[in-house]
Parts: C-alpha cells; structure tokens; sequence
C-alpha cells in the first residue's frame, strides 16, 4: 500500500472509533512508525510503504482506536521547542504549561544565580525546560531539583534529564518530606 493510502484506512478506523482529530492523528502517527519528518510524509504520499513498518502504523491505530492518546503511543510529546519522553503513569505535557515555564523565566530573569523546585515534576518538562532556557540565557550555575512521589514518574523524568542533556537533581518525596534545601522558586502544575 501507498502512504496515501495507509493514512487514509487509518483515518477512518480513527473516525468509526469517535477520534475527533482522526485525520490529524493518523498523519501523525504515520509520521512515527515510518520515521519520517512532515515534509518528508507529504513527499513519499505516493511511495509504497515497507511491510512491517506499516504493520507498526497499524498497531499505532489500533492503540489509538481505543481513545490511548498519540503521546503515549509515539513516546513523545514536544513542550518548549524540546522532545520529551512519556509514557503511561505520567501526564503528557501540555501547551498552556508553556506559560508556567515562561513566567518562571519572566520572574527569575534578573537573578544571576536561581535555586528552582519543580514540585510534582511527572515528566519533568517543566524543570527541564526552565533549566535549558536558563542555561542557554548564560546561567549555568543555576540550581534545579524535581521532585515527585511516583516511581513512574522519577524514572521518566530521569529518561529526559539524560536525553536532553539537563543536570537537575531528582528526589523521590511525597511533596516536601525529603526536601531540605531553600528555593528561590517553586513550579507545579
């Protein structure tokens, strides 16, 4: 089958499941599974597409047909022009979080040297993100911890510490039980 094809089956298995951005999403997850980028999708819309990465494309719609979100089926989810990981057991990201992270840079933006928390960090995009734009502002010195009670949750956000190249502390702590240390600012969502 061509891609063309694919996203059009994909689409409408989407649809017949009551997906609203069923068009949206099956492009998307095609985009996954073939490992291509939006530009190279729309270029190789005629192309026939390699057996098993179509049955991947067709495993993601059939995950996706039971209402699991995209993020979790792909693994990612980009917030503040970063990649994040995700996955089931933490909270996929999301755009209006963006201002949380841009205000913190707002109220932090004369500071020289910022002790930061980022309480109940899930997949740590917050933290993260507020430690690299910090960094790329010229403050390398800056001190960031997340913090979160879930295993899930500690091991995802440890998975992007890495991945991105961030040097946050990560505490497991039931809110504030095992944090000591004073912060300059607190994040949550």
């Amino acid at each position: 089958m061509t891609l063309r094809e694919l996203i059009i089956e994909g689409s409408d298995r989407l649809r017949e499941a009551g997906i609203f951005e069923h068009e949206n999403d099956a492009k998307v997850l095609a985009m996954d599974a073939f490992g291509l980028n939006y530009t190279e999708m729309l270029m190789k819309m005629a192309d026939q597409m390699d057996e098993e990465k179509s049955e991947i494309f067709k495993e993601h719609i059939r995950l996706r047909a039971t209402h699991m979100p995209c993020q979790y089926i792909t693994g990612s989810q980009e917030f503040m022009g970063y990649e994040f990981a995700v996955r089931e057991g933490v909270l996929i990201p999301r755009a209006e979080t963006e201002l949380l992270v841009e205000r913190a840079l707002q109220l932090t933006a004369n500071r020289e040297k910022v002790a930061a928390l980022d309480m109940c960090t899930g997949s740590g995009c917050i933290g993260i993100s507020y430690e690299l734009m910090r960094r790329e502002q010229g403050h390398a010195e800056d001190k960031v911890c997340l913090v979160d009670i879930s295993d899930e949750a500690i091991a995802v956000a440890g998975e992007n510490k890495q991945r991105l190249g961030a040097s946050c502390d990560i505490i497991k702590s039931d809110l504030f039980d095992k944090i000591n240390d004073r912060y300059d600012i607190i994040m949550s969502n």
